[in-house]
């Protein structure tokens, strides 16, 4: 791989060793040693001095990576895997984008990564050329992905001659950089069914530096309308379409500036889906489902419970009328459940729901879905869905696709 392979060439058999890399990185949940797996690996194939970062305390900001390396020839082959999958709470910081620049918590992550390589290369009085490896799956990718722009800016901080001497592998990355430029030695592994590999937007400016490699079947999905005044059910079924297909229009659809804009995104989404997830992390499975009931039984209860809301989406007044009754809703439904969460959830979800640019958000949302022809297609086929279309990120799935493509399997 390192002495006849170029960076920049592909090679579906190095492409299947990075993605074994990758998901080995992942903490092994069946082991006393939950770095066990990759371990193992990189001791099989003759890699030593493994170092290992931010796998036992876990922080929004911690980036779980492994770092080894091994001498062929005149060259010292440095492997770094990224953890993309069970890293729970810095499942937070992916959702940390900022208004410009690179997807910023992916930056920092890189930023961490570089610091990391060049200890590394220092502890181990590495003084050899080198050729490095890095890998990651979904989060793990976007960081790789970054952490290879700099690597080729910046070849001689690594002891790296040429491009050929770089080997980037990223698996169903999220978008990371703000950078257009293409690196030949950055190759993109991307199921094109997979939801993730269009977050975060083109039309952000956001993008992936490498060589996309496409694995995807060709799949389909049912395309759904909204009905609602249905009393069965609001999304009523249209016809199939190519899922790589909708997804791509979804994401379009959904980041185009009338409706979830990158600075809108930062106000709204950016400001409370990592309280949400940490909201959820914390708490117990019956916990879990007691904040469900109380959205679903209690306050969306109340919120359709004499239908003027339909009739606000309908003649264009649905702003004004979130802006005067939910905090209503919201007190009815707190006095209704008596005391089914803690003072904290409460008022977490009374600040969310009061804040104005979250009712911005939701009046874009329904305002332009109720534009399309058929009707709300967009939400109504992607809420239908959504098992179907979030099971296309599972690595194991994934990796099926990529092993698929190598001759040796």
């Amino acid at each position: 791989y390192f002495t006849k392979i170029s960076g920049t060439e592909k090679n579906n058999h190095l492409r299947t060793m990075a993605m074994s890399i990758a998901l080995s990185s992942t903490r092994s949940v069946d082991k006393n040693d939950i770095n066990y797996n990759i371990k193992e690996l990189l001791n099989d194939i003759g890699f030593k001095n493994i170092k290992i970062y931010d796998y036992q305390e876990k922080t929004k900001d911690s980036v779980g990576m492994i770092i080894s390396y091994k001498t062929i020839n005149d060259y010292d082959v440095i492997i770094v895997a990224l953890e993309g999958d069970k890293y729970y709470i810095e499942w937070e910081s992916n959702f940390i984008a900022n208004e410009s620049g690179n997807i910023k918590a992916f930056d920092e992550a890189k930023d961490k990564t570089v610091l990391r390589i060049k200890e590394y290369i220092s502890e181990n009085k590495i003084n050899n050329k080198v050729k490095i490896l890095v890998t990651g799956y979904s989060r793990g990718g976007a960081i790789a992905n970054l952490t290879g722009v700099y690597l080729n800016e910046h070849k001689k901080e690594f002891n790296i001659e040429s491009d050929d001497d770089i080997y980037i592998y990223t698996f169903e990355a999220p978008n990371s950089s703000n950078s257009n430029k293409i690196y030949k030695n950055i190759h993109n592994i991307v199921n094109k069914n997979d939801l993730v590999t269009y977050v975060y937007p083109n039309n952000w400016n956001i993008n992936n530096n490498g060589i996309i490699e496409e694995i995807n079947e060709e799949k389909t999905i049912n395309i759904y309308r909204l009905d609602i005044f249905n009393k069965e059910n609001i999304f009523v079924k249209e016809k199939e379409i190519k899922m790589n297909e909708f997804l791509e229009d979804y994401i379009k659809w959904l980041s185009d500036s009338d409706a979830l804009d990158r600075v809108l995104f930062t106000k709204t989404v950016e400001k409370y889906i990592p309280h949400i997830i940490n909201m959820f992390y914390n708490k117990t499975s019956f916990e879990k489902e007691r904040i469900k009931e109380f959205i679903i039984d209690y306050l969306i209860n109340e919120a359709m419970k004499e239908n003027d809301i339909i009739n606000h989406i309908l003649d264009g007044t649905l702003k004004d009328y979130l802006e005067n009754n939910i905090g209503t809703w919201f007190i009815n439904a707190k006095s209704k459940s008596n005391g089914l969460l803690s003072d904290e959830d409460y008022d977490f979800i009374e600040e969310l729901l009061n804040d104005k640019n979250n009712i911005e958000l939701i009046t874009r949302l329904v305002s332009k879905s109720l534009n399309e022809e058929p009707s709300a297609y967009h939400l109504s086929t992607f809420l239908s869905n959504i098992e179907l279309l979030i099971k296309e990120h599972y690595s194991l799935l994934n990796y099926e696709l990529v092993k698929k493509e190598d001759s040796f399997y």
